[in-house]
């Protein structure tokens, strides 16, 4: 934990993705490196787009140069049911610029945008082909600062539960983005996302990946 961070007493519950990252700190030293989620499938493509990107286009000065993997909404809804996607929005030079949490989405083939979220109350329909954040991120160590203020900042704060808040890595992001300590250029793949949302995922999660090892992507047993 930051200097002043007292941890309280009956807290079992993780402190949230800032956290996590922050406490690997150590590990990942100087090298720039990519952040995901650990229980999600993001298909190939985008540790393709990652890792050209850490190599050809890190900077070292300030604004720090950060980069996202945005996926095409339509490609990671579930149809057994709502998800919550962060929907981003860029500026012309294709930097990030938004990203919005948006509630209850779901496939809807009815209307023209090809998909509707529940908001305040009614559903609003939302464009299939929006860019939407899975959390693939590609950083350097430039970040480790902001978690440790942003870490301090919401564990301290009194009208926060001490039981039950979280620290969000894109929380810390967009601080620095607001900030102008650091510029994020959007990625775009086309790649299909699985996540086991609910029970019922499960099998399309093992049929796509059947899929993908019957087309030669993945070898029959991956530890060969």
């Amino acid at each position: 934990m930051p200097e002043g961070v007292e941890i309280p007493e009956g807290r079992v519950k993780p402190w949230g993705t800032a956290h996590a990252l922050l406490c690997a700190e150590d590990v990942i030293g100087d090298d720039p490196f990519a952040v995901i989620n650990a229980d999600d499938f993001y298909g190939r493509e985008m540790y393709f787009a990652i890792a050209d990107f850490l190599r050809t286009k890190i900077t070292d000065g300030i604004p720090a140069r950060f980069c996202m993997v945005g996926y095409v909404l339509k490609n990671t809804l579930s149809p057994n049911g709502t998800v919550t996607r962060g929907i981003c929005k860029t500026d012309e030079n294709g930097k990030l610029i938004s990203l919005v949490e948006t509630f209850k989405i779901q496939p809807n083939p009815s209307i023209p945008e090809g998909a509707e979220s529940f908001e305040d109350g009614e559903w609003r329909p939302l464009s299939e082909n929006s860019l939407v954040s899975m959390n693939c991120w590609g950083l350097t160590k430039q970040i480790f600062p902001v978690l440790r203020e942003c870490v301090k900042e919401v564990l301290t704060d009194p009208a926060r539960d001490p039981l039950k808040c979280e620290v969000y890595l894109p929380i810390s992001i967009f601080k620095m983005i607001s900030d102008g300590r650091c510029t994020v250029d959007m990625l775009k793949t086309n790649a299909r996302w699985y996540g086991v949302t609910s029970r019922e995922d499960k099998p399309i999660v093992v049929e796509g990946i059947g899929q993908l090892i019957k087309e030669g992507v993945y070898p029959e047993d991956l530890w060969a």
